[in-house]
């Protein structure tokens, strides 16, 4: 069985790539190797150093590209299981936003609980990283709205922010019109595959979604049937087969 390699330049690409596409069964990659559709194969995944793998693929499109060719590929098995275990070991360090509150955080937590709408509007503004946590948890849309107005909001806060179900459609609206966010593929995969977000803004966006995001879009069925179809439209229009 053939062994192909899926290499990333950094762990953090792995890791955007694990949220993005892998998880999703889908990998996207460029080989010499000759290859027919439907092949069974094996692929390895480098990163940062590390060798892992292999996983049972196969192979569900192929498009020749100068002297490679790029490969689809669909993961088979129990390869859910050895990403998951992958994922822990690439843990170098403690996210800061998963910390646990300390004494001090609880008594800001309590603090903003004890806000009137209007003070949290006028906080989200401004706020700092660890006050700006504390109000995307808020059940107030509005207070969401504004955090967005506050200009040290990072991409990845708006990215996980894009993600979540209880996000209005008038925030993912503002998210999509601001082209800087929108250059960051993790924010612009979050509002493609977000349900509530309007199908004009998804098509609009679909068109700079690279090949390996559109395979996994049109493989996903944690995404709208509409997005589906689009996304095997684009491969379509690109020469891309898809199966």
């Amino acid at each position: 069985m053939k062994v192909l390699i899926k290499e990333y330049a950094s762990l953090e690409a792995f890791r955007e790539d694990c949220e993005q596409s892998l998880n999703n069964g889908a990998v996207l990659l460029s080989t010499t190797e000759k290859l027919t559709n439907r092949e069974h194969v094996e692929v390895k995944f480098h990163y940062a150093g590390q060798q892992n793998g292999p996983i049972k693929a196969e192979v569900v499109y192929l498009v020749a590209s100068g002297d490679a060719t790029q490969v689809g590929l669909s993961l088979l098995g129990d390869w859910k299981e050895q990403l998951a275990a992958w994922a822990k070991e690439t843990v170098k360090k403690v996210d800061v936003d998963q910390e646990p509150w300390g004494k001090d955080s609880e008594s800001l937590y309590h603090a903003i609980q004890k806000m009137t709408m209007t003070e949290k509007v006028q906080l989200a503004v401004r706020a700092g990283k660890q006050e700006r946590q504390i109000l995307m948890k808020d059940q107030h849309h509005q207070v969401h709205i504004y955090l967005l107005k506050n200009p040290r909001i990072s991409s990845d806060e708006v990215a996980r922010m894009s993600k979540s179900m209880n996000i209005n459609t008038e925030m993912l609206i503002d998210i999509s019109n601001n082209a800087d966010w929108m250059k960051q593929g993790s924010i612009r995969l979050s509002v493609i595959k977000n349900p509530r977000t309007p199908m004009t803004v998804v098509k609009k966006h679909m068109q700079q979604v690279n090949d390996n995001d559109l395979l996994m879009l049109a493989k996903s069925e944690s995404v709208r049937e509409a997005v589906n179809r689009l996304a095997k439209s684009l491969l379509a229009s690109k020469g891309k087969k898809f199966d």
